[in-house]
């Protein structure tokens, strides 16, 4: 009597969580052009739910029940999106599948392996303070920039090879880190040393 009634609530509850549950679609595109963004990764974090978008940036996560929740989103050479979400009860009168518009900004970086002065271009959508850190492979700190205050949009930063002493540092790789707030972009750097041409 005790299984049956255990069964019993175990469909019953199965079939509640089922007809509350919805799904969580929309399109990721980029913030800039629109254009769709395929096999960008869309997850609900606290659900460890996750997808990729198709060809035309839909993407489409089913059975999530009411609450709040994280939608992540990360896709290659683009600053990751974090968005808080809340998904009503299908209970609620009028309430639909919940449908998001997902922008992504692209990072643009323009890096060359060469002789001389290189530059780094970089892409924030927002004001706000930049800093501008080159490290070695080894990762110690060779060289510190501000771009301060700046609006958001297309920037370039130009490292002549010196660090901080202003000393030209040794031919090799070196790291090239870029933040804002709580958005960072690395670029490798392959420094060839000084131009004496």
């Amino acid at each position: 009597m005790v299984r049956k009634l255990a069964a019993l609530f175990s469909t019953v509850l199965f079939f509640y969580l089922t007809i509350q549950a919805q799904s969580v679609s929309g399109t990721v595109t980029d913030a800039l052009v629109g254009n769709p963004l395929k096999k960008a990764k869309v997850s609900i974090v606290e659900l460890k739910k996750n997808t990729t978008t198709g060809i035309n940036g839909n993407f489409t996560i089913d059975s999530v029940v009411p609450g709040t929740y994280t939608v992540r989103v990360e896709a290659d050479n683009y600053l990751k999106l974090a968005k808080r979400i809340f998904v009503k009860s299908k209970k609620a009168v009028g309430t639909a599948d919940l449908k998001l518009e997902l922008k992504l900004y692209k990072v643009s970086s323009s890096v060359r392996a060469s002789k001389g002065a290189m530059s780094v271009k970089y892409f924030f959508p927002g004001h706000g303070n930049v800093t501008i850190i080159i490290y070695d492979s080894k990762g110690n700190k060779v060289r510190r920039a501000f771009d301060r205050s700046r609006r958001g949009g297309v920037r370039s930063y130009s490292w002549d090879g010196r660090d901080d002493k202003g000393n030209y540092v040794k031919t090799g790789v070196y790291t090239c880190t870029v933040s804002c707030g709580t958005m960072v972009m690395n670029r490798r750097l392959e420094w060839k040393g000084a131009n004496t041409r």
